[in-house]
């Protein structure tokens, strides 16, 4: 299965899945394994961008228990 990101919106929400932090408490952690993500747009950030698998509760910030899981193509935007 793909997911389309195209919006800032939308890349905040993927990430705040992937991070366990997303807004709506019904919405539970998934690491979208055996999922792709795929851009359709070059995609700006403009403030307070917390990565993909970034767990604020971790000495290291990044862990397997927040890791992303799944393919990511960027399609070259950048």
């Amino acid at each position: 299965e793909t997911f389309v990101l195209s919006t800032e919106a939308e890349l905040r929400g993927f990430a705040n899945i992937v991070n366990n932090r997303a807004k709506d408490a019904s919405i539970s952690r998934f690491d979208f394994s055996g999922r792709k993500i795929e851009l359709s747009n070059d995609i700006t950030l403009h403030a307070d961008w917390m990565p993909v698998g970034y767990n604020s509760t971790s000495n290291t910030n990044y862990d397997d228990e927040y890791a992303f899981k799944g393919i990511f193509d960027g399609n070259l935007l950048f």
